[in-house]
């Protein structure tokens, strides 16, 4: 018995039909020399890539690799050896622009053996280095032979009775033959049902002379392994004149597992539909340019329209302008890479308004952001319990405010002795209560405070404020409690107006500068600063104390949370002050967060828009 290694080396190997094939494969097919420098390229590598084969040859193979991708391709060659290797990297064209490829590198005698299929492909340049390269193969006949056995797809050649008469090693692999079994059989064999074959002689495409492929380099057919079993495939087809007649030169992929991995997505997508559509949720997929890629049914009882409807829709005609508007800036924030989670108020049309929460997580592939998932929530039926506890409080803090205001007013006049002295032990218990009534006091309008924004009773009164004066009268406000604390207070202003209510975003600043001064240590320095951004005012309170933990993070804007629970005894404090500072933010359409690493420091930060909804100005 023949080997098959034994019948590829007693093959006719002559140069038209290999030439033929070098011709039309569709991988880039190269070969280097010992020193990893360009000796020959078939036509496609240079109409992919844009280069011409004598430019490269003083050229290495790395010249072209991504720099990120260098060191791992120098591994590969630098010891390879006769087994074939694969290797993906990312290859520069001569435009400049690059394009992944995936290799299958091999040596023998000193040469390097490459044929590569483009991963993310790259547009093609001008033919007319193809040809240039195509000259160049006069002299490779060793060389293709080589190339003939690596090549990622069947090679079939075959003369003009259609009796096989080459077939190489990936040939074998897809349809089980050996080269020794098959050579000098017909092409039915493996094509039963040729129908885009069969008249090749008759076909005005192939023209008179010359290697042309049929029907625009493809076709699709039915193949047959050596079991039976048959299978879909693509074909290219090319034919070459020679003395003894007509070669033809096949190329050919098997489609089954392209066409298994595609199934196998569409039950995926169809598991993950059934099981979206099941959640009382929104779910959707939005790319980067704001375009809705996936919906779950719960938008139809949301929007009132078929879900599917929406898909290919720009969020903002989805939406609508007054939505779209609302959540801009999240999910801008989003589609720059930073996971964002935020509440806010929609306008709905069976009533006023419907509360909901929505998350934004960015896609990050490669380091660039594709789009972002987005999952809402409608949080109403929890805001309206939220509203009755407020209610609650509220009630019960106005019926404490006057006999607390009546008790304070009555011990301050004790401490003062003009009722009489009291023993040291006397005085001193008056003190405790004196300061317990004032820190009730502090708590009870707090509350009130943060009822009243929230309900609307407090009206936020927006004027052009110069960024500049906000900064330097919060930072005159707090200088006493600065010094108290031996902390130093520096600001970094901005030439820049905004439209907002003054007293409340200085209210806003002096709330985290008091948190910042409270928690920094003796000596050290809070940084309150200013960025002017395109479309709004990012204002930073920056500090060097004991931070926060990240569980706390996402919290820590909520009522009487509080990072450590003994802060209010050993700092003062109500347990408010952030909760005010979002509520006063959100009302001019900002946002607030914090960034933290625990025992470094923290940086609380605020956006404030440049105009407002209710600027009168152009």
């Amino acid at each position: 018995m023949v080997s098959s290694e034994q019948q590829h080396a007693n093959l006719p190997l002559t140069l038209p039909p290999l030439g033929m094939f070098f011709e039309i494969a569709p991988s880039l097919l190269c070969v280097l020399d010992a020193g990893g420098y360009f000796h020959t390229t078939n036509p496609e590598f240079s109409s992919r890539l844009g280069y011409v084969l004598p430019a490269l040859q003083s050229h290495r193979f790395l010249d072209f690799v991504h720099p990120e991708d260098c060191e791992a391709t120098f591994d590969v060659l630098s010891q390879l050896g006769e087994s074939a290797v694969t290797l993906e990297n990312r290859y520069r064209s001569a435009t400049g622009s690059y394009c992944e490829l995936r290799w299958q590198l091999t040596k023998k005698a000193g040469w390097i053996y490459g044929a590569a299929l483009e991963v993310v492909a790259v547009e093609k340049p001008d033919a007319e280095p193809a040809e240039q390269a195509a000259q160049a193969l006069d002299t490779c006949q060793p060389v293709l032979a080589s190339i003939f056995d690596m090549a990622g797809e069947a090679i079939i050649c075959i003369d003009q009775d259609q009796q096989i008469q080459l077939f190489n090693r990936r040939a074998e692999n897809i349809f089980g033959y050996g080269a020794q079994d098959i050579v000098g059989q017909p092409l039915g064999r493996l094509l039963p049902e040729p129908s885009s074959l069969t008249n090749w002689r008759q076909r005005d495409t192939f023209g008179t002379s010359g290697a042309r492929p049929v029907a625009e380099g493809t076709s699709t057919v039915t193949g047959r392994r050596k079991n039976g079993e048959t299978f879909p495939a693509v074909v290219s087809v090319a034919k070459n004149s020679m003395d003894g007649g007509l070669w033809y030169t096949i190329v050919l992929q098997d489609l089954t597992g392209q066409m298994a991995a595609a199934a196998s997505i569409r039950r995926s997508e169809e598991r993950l539909r059934t099981t979206t559509n099941a959640l009382p949720v929104l779910i959707a997929y939005i790319d980067a340019q704001e375009y809705y890629r996936f919906n779950n049914r719960a938008y139809e009882n949301w929007l009132g329209v078929p879900y599917q409807s929406l898909e290919g829709q720009r969020l903002s005609q989805a939406l609508g302008p007054d939505i779209y508007a609302i959540i801009q800036p999240y999910l801008h924030q989003a589609l720059k890479g930073e996971r964002v989670t935020f509440e806010v108020e929609l306008p709905k049309s069976d009533r006023a308004y419907r509360w909901v929460s929505i998350s934004y997580q960015p896609d990050i592939q490669k380091g660039k952001v594709k789009g972002c998932f987005a999952l809402t929530q409608d949080i109403s039926a929890h805001k309206a319990a939220d509203q009755l506890k407020d209610e609650f409080v509220s009630v019960v803090s106005h019926e404490l405010r006057t006999p607390l205001t009546s008790i304070h007013g009555s011990l301050k006049l004790l401490t003062t002795g003009k009722l009489g002295h009291l023993a040291p032990q006397g005085q001193e218990l008056l003190e405790i209560a004196l300061n317990n009534t004032e820190r009730l006091t502090r708590l009870i309008n707090d509350v009130l405070d943060l009822e009243r924004i929230e309900s609307g009773l407090i009206k936020m009164i927006k004027v052009r404020c110069r960024v500049a004066d906000l900064l330097e009268q919060a930072a005159h406000a707090m200088g006493s409690m600065a010094q108290a604390h031996g902390v130093t207070v520096n600001i970094v202003p901005v030439e820049a107006d905004i439209y907002a209510d003054p007293d409340h975003i200085e209210q806003t600043l002096t709330n985290l500068l008091s948190n910042a001064i409270k928690f920094s240590l003796q000596g050290q320095t809070v940084l309150l600063e200013a960025v002017d951004q395109p479309h709004q005012i990012l204002f930073k309170v920056i500090d060097h104390g004991r931070g926060i933990p990240e569980d706390k993070l996402e919290t820590i804007f909520e009522r009487f949370q509080q990072v450590d629970a003994s802060d209010t005894r050993k700092h003062g404090g109500t347990g408010l002050g952030l909760a005010i500072c979002r509520e006063i933010v959100q009302h001019h359409h900002g946002r607030i967060w914090v960034k933290s690493i625990h025992g470094q420091g923290s940086t609380f930060c605020f956006t404030l828009p440049k105009s407002s909804r209710e600027d009168p100005s152009p």
